[in-house]
Order: C-alpha cells, then sequence, then structure tokens
C-alpha cells in the first residue's frame, strides 16, 4: 500500500482497502514491543511526521498524551474487545488533534498487534454543541412564550378561532369565536386608537399588522403586548386575518431599564468633574464631555474628528503611543500618563489621562476610553516645591560652615563647602552610610559619639 507507511511486518491482510482510502487515521502497534508498524496516508498527513519518524517508533514523544495513548494501547493486550474513548492528541506543530480511538486485539502470523482506528470528532463535537445549544434556545422560548394565536374571518369577526388566551389573559377558558373583542376590550384606553387605526389600515390595504401596546390580565394588571398579524384569502375566498399576540411586557421593562439607564450614563457622561471622551482605535475623538472642552479650549463639534496626537505636546506624542499600542495588543488593560495639551489659545495645560479600551462582544478593540484630569496646579507646585528644594541645596553646599545631610536610610547625600574644606576626602564618600563616613573623616572615638547622636536625631 503506497499510500500509507509499512514497517518490516507485513500486514497489508490485516487492512481493509478502505483504510487507506478514508477518512480515518490507522494505526498497528506491535503488542509486544509496542512499536509502530503501520500508520495510514490520512495518520501521517494528520500528525505531520515523516513516515520514516512513525514507523518502527513508539508514538511521538514528548507529549503526556502520546505516553497515555501508549499506555492505554498496553492495556488491551490480553483483551480482544475494548471500548472506545477520546485523546487529545498533538501534531507536530503543537497543534491540539481530539479523536476517538477505537481500539482492537488481531493476531498475525503468530504476533499480537493493537489495531485502533482514530477518528477526528471536532466535527461531532461542534454538531453536538449546536444542537445543544439549540435545544437550550428551544427550552428557554417554550418557558418564557406567552403566546395568543388567532385566526379571524375578516366578514364575520364572530368566526375566529383563538388559542392560548387563558396563558396571556389568565382566563380561565379560551373563549373561542369572539374575534378580537375578547381581548380588544381590554386594551389600555391611551392604546386604543392607535390599534384601531393599526387595524383598519391592515384591512384596508392589506399592510401586515405590528403593533405594541397594552392590555389588562384578569388579575387586573396591566401587560405589554406584541401583535402581528397577516390577511390571507382561503380556499374558499375567505380573507382572514392570521396572527400572534405575545407579552413583550419585560421586552418593554428592559427597554424603559436602558433608556433610563442611557440616560444616567449620559447625565453621568457629561456631568463629570473630569474629561470623558470616547475615541476610535486610531485616536480621533468620537464622544466628548463638557469638561474635556473645557480643559483644551476648543468647543465639543470642534473636538469631534480631532486626534488626541494634534492637541498633544509633541515631545510627549512618542510615549503615549507606545503605551496605547501595548493596550491595543493585550499586554495591559490601562494605561496613565502625565501629558501636556496644546490649549486652543496655544496655552499648555497638564493633564493626566488613564486609557482602557472597549472590545466588541467577540474581544476584538472598539474604541478607547480616556479620562483625564487637570494636574496643572499640581505641577506648579512640584516646580515650586522642585526650585525650593534646588535653592536649599545650593546654599548648603556653599555654606562655610560644616554642614552634613543624611538620608532616612542613614546615607549622607549633601556636603557644605565649608565641610569639604577642612575634610578634603569627604566628597567621594558621598551616598555611602554615614557612620562609615564619620570613622573615615574622624577619629574613632569622636565619630562613635556623634553617630549615636545622628542616629537618635534621625529616629526622633
Amino acid at each position: 500500500m503506497p499510500a500509507g507507511a509499512k514497517g518490516p511486518i507485513d500486514v497489508s491482510r490485516l487492512l481493509a482497502p478502505a483504510w487507506e482510502e478514508g477518512d480515518d487515521l490507522v494505526t498497528i502497534v506491535d503488542a509486544e514491543t509496542g512499536l509502530l508498524v503501520y500508520v495510514n496516508a490520512k495518520c501521517i498527513k494528520a500528525l505531520g511526521y515523516p513516515a520514516e519518524e512513525l514507523v518502527g517508533h513508539r508514538f511521538p514523544s514528548g507529549s503526556t498524551e502520546a505516553e497515555t495513548h501508549l499506555a492505554r494501547l498496553r492495556e488491551l493486550t490480553g483483551r480482544q474487545r475494548a471500548e472506545a474513548f477520546e485523546l487529545e492528541l498533538r501534531n507536530r506543530a503543537g497543534e491540539p488533534i481530539l479523536v476517538e480511538v477505537n481500539p482492537s486485539i488481531v493476531e498475525h502470523d503468530g504476533r499480537r498487534y493493537v489495531m485502533s482506528v482514530l477518528r477526528d470528532v471536532k466535527p461531532r463535537k461542534a454538531l453536538e454543541a449546536r444542537l445543544a445549544e439549540s435545544e437550550r434556545r428551544m427550552q428557554r422560548a417554550m418557558r418564557a412564550s406567552r403566546t395568543m394565536l388567532y385566526d379571524i374571518d375578516l366578514d364575520r369577526p364572530a368566526d375566529a378561532i383563538v388559542y392560548g388566551a387563558s396563558s396571556l389573559l389568565g382566563l380561565l377558558e379560551d373563549p373561542a369565536r369572539q374575534g378580537r373583542s375578547l381581548w380588544q376590550e381590554r386594551i389600555h384606553p391611551d392604546d386604543v386608537p392607535a390599534f384601531e387605526a393599526a387595524v383598519q389600515e391592515q384591512i384596508t390595504n392589506g399592510e401586515r399588522l405590528w403593533i405594541d401596546y397594552s392590555v389588562r390580565h384578569a388579575d387586573g394588571q396591566w401587560l405589554w403586548v406584541h401583535e402581528e398579524g397577516e390577511i390571507h384569502t382561503d380556499a374558499t375566498g375567505v380573507r382572514r386575518t392570521v396572527g400572534t399576540v405575545t407579552d413583550v411586557s419585560e421586552r418593554i421593562g428592559y427597554q424603559q431599564a436602558l433608556i433610563a439607564s442611557e440616560s444616567r450614563f449620559r447625565s453621568t457622561f457629561e456631568n463629570a468633574a473630569v474629561g470623558v471622551s470616547h475615541l476610535t482605535i486610531d485616536g480621533r475623538w468620537i464622544a466628548v464631555n463638557g469638561k474635556l472642552c473645557e480643559i483644551t479650549g476648543y468647543a465639543r463639534g470642534e473636538l469631534l474628528g480631532r486626534s488626541w496626537q494634534e492637541l498633544t505636546f509633541p515631545d510627549d506624542v512618542t510615549a503615549d503611543v507606545a503605551r496605547q499600542q501595548e493596550l491595543l495588543s493585550g499586554r495591559i488593560a490601562s494605561y496613565l500618563v502625565e501629558k501636556r495639551y496644546l490649549r486652543k489659545d496655544g496655552s499648555i495645560v497638564w493633564v493626566a489621562v488613564n486609557v482602557s479600551l472597549a472590545r466588541t462582544a467577540d474581544g476584538q478593540p472598539d474604541y478607547l476610553i480616556s479620562v483625564a484630569r487637570d494636574i496643572s496646579g499640581r505641577k506648579r507646585t512640584e516646580e515650586a516645591l522642585n526650585a525650593s528644594h534646588d535653592t536649599f541645596r545650593h546654599l548648603v553646599e556653599n555654606s562655610p560652615f560644616g554642614v552634613y545631610i543624611v538620608d532616612a536610610d542613614f546615607r549622607l547625600i549633601i556636603v557644605s563647602s565649608g565641610a569639604r574644606k577642612v575634610f578634603a576626602n569627604v566628597s567621594p564618600l558621598i551616598g555611602r552610610d554615614f557612620a562609615d563616613v564619620l570613622r573615615q573623616i574622624w577619629p574613632e572615638r569622636f565619630a562613635r559619639e556623634a553617630i549615636e547622636r545622628f542616629r537618635h536625631t534621625l529616629a526622633s
């Protein structure tokens, strides 16, 4: 059999010709040695190994799946029958292959072999998943559906068949042959004009009926229902309207809740004390709130369609772009960057911008969410503090007295010029433990006392 690969033992008589040309993976293992003596062409192609790396060898090593497969095959050597089992193999590229293994013991020329037919179960699994999901949807629909069906003679409305009125309207029986009056009398007064106009339009012009309205249940509660209906002419020439009335109170409730939620979101978006915006993946604003307009000095219409790169100070663009690429690639979930915006009047405003990514239902990047906070005041304070620190450092370093500044870890960080004149070797010691410094520039007796005093002062 040229398509497959055989070992030194002729196993042709063990094989059905269809196995070589079929879609199944077929292997034969010597029960004593555990070595493959045959693999068909389909198996060679699926595993991705050359035939010479399979025949005469064990299953491809380096994977627990292969070892598990071999162990199961060895368990079969004393049995003629075995139950099928599922096994995940990995091909040479490391990709998983889920198969159903159907092993059996065969004898040939006094030797025992384990013949296995391996079938790819992915199509079956996919079908089972679809069938299971379809079954779940159908069951949910059957549990949730409260629907009334009707078939009404347009010329004789009393000649009607109505099913499901009890489940929809809470009646003890289905009062058949009463036409639309059965539920039209229960329609909320505010909805009656629109309902009657829609029905008249259907009868006059043959339009499809499609309307939502409120109807009173037998227990006095009001339900939202959706009615759909079409006009048909039966075999006798009678025009009839056939349709359904379905309880959609839950949907209407969701819609009203969604409207309220969107209203709250819009209010939060617009009235936030920080600049909130949505941007396309390439960085163009598609929604901005008033605070962002205030921060940048641009009107809403002027910002929409612009990119954040256009408003960002040139020196700050590169770092922001790099962080955004990390966000889009999924390496980070969000990032915070401090940068400068160029306002419309040409002035600079410092902002702290927190950026995150909204994704579609299938996980693809959808749009960017940006929250910008004006930190110009903090930046001015930091600059003032830095200037004050620089002034202090300058005063200390140029003091004619012996002044030493030690940090919280007892490391020498600043030495005055007066100290450097007295102790010429102190400058190279900056950054070292102050106790070591004192021992090198002072006699041990003085150094020990000074160290104790310094440590006491630092601790208190």
